[in-house]
Order: structure tokens, then sequence, then C-alpha cells
């Protein structure tokens, strides 16, 4: 996906300035340039395809409102990264679903197939906390503090949870 070029409807700071005014389109070109990562971020923390399309649905419907607040400190997309963790949290704080992981994702680096399955099953069995700081910091390249700004926890949170995961997936998979 190429962002679109900079300008009145391609910077960013210009962007956000255009939709807190009301603007539709500047509000399509903040879709058309984070639309993505917003879905993946959500699909990794709800581990569905329709819950993560739900949730980009939802963080576009309302950032105009969001966009409000938003104070300009750091950069606008770890900001939104953090809406569409906490948005995809709560979602799950009040529906507590089974999650399906997004097992093709992971597994489809290992070879051969049992291997990806129980790779894929391992994750499925991580805690929901730890899979989140996995998922975002091996999966989407997030560093540590990017992850703790995101999920609203510390740094130091950050690393031993990840520690951690990685704890629980040798041993479920006899990795020592």
């Amino acid at each position: 996906m190429t962002p679109p070029p900079e300008g009145p409807l391609g910077d960013p700071a210009e962007l956000i300035r255009a939709v807190s005014a009301g603007s539709n389109d500047a509000l399509g070109a903040l879709y058309q340039r984070y639309s993505g990562k917003v879905f993946a971020i959500a699909y990794h923390i709800v581990g569905s395809r329709a819950e993560a399309e739900d949730i980009l649905q939802d963080v576009f419907v309302g950032l105009p409102r969001l966009l409000r607040r938003y104070e300009d400190r750091g950069r606008f997309d770890s900001w939104l990264a953090r809406v569409v963790s906490r948005t995809a949290l709560m979602g799950l704080r009040r529906a507590k679903p089974t999650l399906s992981l997004p097992v093709a994702d992971i597994a489809a680096r290992t070879e051969p197939v049992l291997e990806r399955l129980a790779v894929g099953e391992a994750l499925a069995a991580l805690p929901l906390l730890l899979r989140q700081v996995f998922l975002l910091h091996e999966v989407e390249g997030y560093d540590h503090d990017e992850i703790a700004e995101m999920l609203g926890i510390r740094v130091g949170t950050s690393y031993v949870r990840l520690h951690r995961a990685w704890h629980h997936l040798r041993r479920a998979l006899r990795v020592e």
C-alpha cells in the first residue's frame, strides 16, 4: 500500500487538523494510509478477521471525536495503535469470546505441517496478555516502548510478558 503523497491531504498533521475540522476527504486519506496497520493490530489481538474488520470500522468512525483529544506528542501512528489496542481489548473484555489465533500468519514460517500446527496450538494456548505482547513484538515488530504505550503497561512489564511467552512456547513445543 503506497502512502498518499505529502501535501494538504498527505501530511499526517494536516490530515489530523482537517479531520478535526470535519473533512471526510481527510478522514478517507487517513483511512487509506493507516487502515492496513489498524486491521493488522486488531487482528493480532482478537484473532478473528470479522472482529478485526469491526474494530477497524469502529476506530475510523470514532476517529473525528477521538482526534479532538489528540495531543501532538509523539508519533500519530503510535497513538493510533494505542487506540486500536484499547478498542480491541475493551471488546474482548465485554464479550470474553473464545479466541481463534491467526495461525496462518505465524505458523506459515515453520515447516513441516505438523510443526506449524504445534506452533499454532502453542500460541493459542498462551494467556491473552502474553500472546498480545508476543504478537505485537515478534510479528508486528513493535519495540517494548511502543507496546507499553499501546497497552498502557510499563516497559518492564512488556519485557517480562515477552519472556514468559517465549518460556511457555518453548515448554509447549518441548524446545529448551
